[in-house]
């Protein structure tokens, strides 16, 4: 089976009851028309590039897949409730986050994901995910917010206030020319920019240092 732990991600508004991967594989340009290309900023470039599946909890989800025919980048076309990387969704992640950051226990902010299926020691996992993709974020765009902050006080401090932070955080970083975050399997890809006509290409090693366009907020 390919390897698409290295593909970057592209977020769809598709309500999770509207999500079918038939109907999306008919109907993907128009979700993409007004969607730039991540790794290069070109509209209109995208082309279809197969597909491969990923679980929301105990259901498949059919993601297409897209490359872009400017800077050949691929992308995955991740519906915005389903949490990259992960088999959880975007929104019971964020409940559980922000219901600790309010003092709740484990067991009570996790409820909701153990009765979809999670083990008791998921929640625990989820935090650790977190920390380390904030970590990230601050090392990638340091003017941001207030380095001082953490968890998710860094997040709205830098996305503004959102109900959904995972997301937001995501599409800041994309709207930036860095991959997903929150969570992709991936290492951080930076897209450099295009130079002397060079094709752009997937970084997967560690992050170089953003350029002064990354660290706008």
């Amino acid at each position: 089976m390919p390897d698409f732990s290295n593909n970057t991600v592209i977020l769809l508004d598709i309500p999770i009851d509207d999500y079918n991967g038939f109907s999306l594989s008919l109907d993907w340009r128009t979700h993409l028309e007004s969607i730039a290309c991540p790794a290069c900023a070109q509209t209109g470039q995208f082309a279809r590039h197969g597909s491969y599946h990923k679980y929301h909890y105990g259901r498949s989800l059919e993601i297409l897949r897209v490359r872009c025919r400017g800077c050949r980048c691929t992308h995955a076309l991740i519906p915005a409730f389903s949490l990259p990387g992960t088999s959880i969704g975007s929104k019971e992640a964020e409940e559980y986050l922000k219901a600790r950051a309010g003092g709740a226990g484990r067991g009570r902010a996790g409820r909701e994901l153990v009765e979809q299926g999670m083990s008791g020691s998921y929640p625990k996992s989820l935090e650790r995910m977190f920390t380390t993709a904030v970590g990230r974020a601050k090392a990638l765009f340091p003017q941001a917010a207030d380095e001082r902050l953490s968890g998710l006080p860094w997040v709205f401090a830098a996305v503004g206030p959102t109900v959904q932070p995972l997301v937001a955080l995501n599409r800041f970083c994309l709207a930036r020319r860095v991959n997903a975050v929150c969570f992709c399997r991936a290492s951080i890809l930076v897209f450099p920019s295009r130079r002397g006509g060079a094709r752009i290409s997937h970084n997967p090693g560690s992050a170089p240092a953003p350029s002064p366009c990354l660290h706008s907020g």
